[in-house]
């Protein structure tokens, strides 16, 4: 066998997209509003006196006879013993020393500072306000406003279509079968799709203008004025003035000094001493001696009592009110559009394809064949070959 190539024509299907614009239905969901009335119930709180009765513990006094120990202070005279210390006076003679002040002049030399004033002259310095006239030169500031043009920027609003995708809901209509009745109904099922939207946003377009502004400027000048200058001008002076002193002098005087002398006298004085002395006496003691008596007193107990008040007792009443609101519904309203879709053909098409077969060629050959000899005949007639 050997393989052989050749050349084949094979027609196959070619998958080619174009896009197809077709116009489609499609259920918009508008919200309607739609007043509704209604009875509100709402709860008022409404207050009312309910009577109510309680029990209140009332004191009452019960007189009672008890019987009660007191105690009277009862006095009675003891006799006592006692030691008591007696002053005694004797008169004894004493040698005493007492001190007498004695006066005596004694002379003593002291400095005394005395004033002593002289006339002197002096050069005194004082000073002299003088006044002339200074010339002095300033820089003032002049505003000065000129008229310049200036290129301004501002901005525009320009309207713009904008286009956006939003994702709608529509209901679509689709035939089911009941498994159970096999009834035929048409159910619509929400379909979520996207959409193309166009709508309209302003945007802010700069734009340029040429202006004029005064412009203030500071431009400077020079100005001269004349002012006044006090000056203090030094001028002296010959004066006399009067100059005190102070000058040493030696004075001489005489002062009193007091001095103490001793002396000694003998004098009598009374010296007392302390005698122990017995003594008997007689004391009162009290006792506090315990007695009965009989005695009433009012007993406080508590007895309860019933009483009747009122109470303020707040309750929760329904009442009802009719009340209007706006009830949003969507209404489902069918609307057409355009969209364009891709759309997939097949295109026969004829393509030349390189094709390998394997072709089976003769040829000869010789091949040896195995043939059996017959049993009947003799060996020499019938040899193999």
């Amino acid at each position: 066998m050997e393989v052989q190539q050749r050349v084949v024509p094979v027609a196959i299907n070619r998958c080619v997209s174009r896009r197809v614009e077709e116009t489609y239905r499609y259920t918009d969901l508008v919200p309607v509003t739609t007043p509704r009335k209604e009875t509100l119930t709402f709860y008022t709180c409404v207050a009312r006196e309910v009577p109510y009765t309680y029990t209140v513990n009332v004191p009452v006094l019960k007189p009672e006879t008890h019987t009660e120990t007191f105690y009277t202070c009862v006095a009675r005279q003891i006799p006592y013993s006692y030691t008591e210390n007696v002053p005694v006076t004797t008169w004894q003679k004493q040698t005493e020393t007492f001190f007498t002040c004695v006066a005596r002049q004694v002379p003593y030399t002291y400095t005394e500072m005395v004033p002593v004033t002289v006339s002197q002259k002096r050069t005194e310095t004082f000073y002299k306000c003088v006044a002339r006239q200074v010339p002095y030169t300033y820089t003032e500031m002049v505003p000065v406003t000129t008229p310049q043009k200036r290129t301004e920027t501002f901005y525009t609003c320009v309207p713009t279509p904008v286009a956006e995708q939003v994702t709608c809901c529509r209901l679509v209509p689709q035939t089911v079968t009941d498994p159970c009745t096999g009834c035929v109904c048409v159910v619509c099922r929400p379909v979520t799709e996207t959409r193309t939207v166009t709508r309209t946003v302003l945007r802010p377009v700069a734009q340029t203008r040429e202006v004029t502004i005064n412009v203030t400027s500071w431009k400077p000048q020079q100005r001269t004025v004349t002012c006044t200058v006090y000056e203090n001008v030094p001028q002296t002076r010959e004066v006399s003035v009067p100059v005190t002193t102070w000058q040493p002098r030696q004075r001489t005087a005489t002062r009193t000094a007091y001095g103490n002398v001793p002396q000694t006298r003998e004098v009598s004085v009374p010296v007392t001493t302390w005698q122990a002395q017995k003594r008997k006496g007689t004391r009162t003691v009290y006792e506090n001696v315990p007695q009965t008596r009989q005695v009433t007193v009012n007993v406080c107990h508590y007895e309860p009592r019933q009483r009747t008040a009122s109470q303020t007792v707040y309750e929760t009443v329904p009442r009802t009110r009719e009340v209007t609101y706006n009830v949003t519904t969507f209404k489902p309203v069918e609307r057409t559009g355009k969209r364009t879709r891709v759309v997939y053909e097949m295109v026969p098409e004829t393509i030349n394809v390189t094709q390998y077969d394997c072709v089976s060629v003769p040829y000869q050959t010789t091949i040896k064949v195995p043939v059996p000899c017959a049993p009947a005949m003799s060996s020499a007639a019938w040899a193999c070959p």
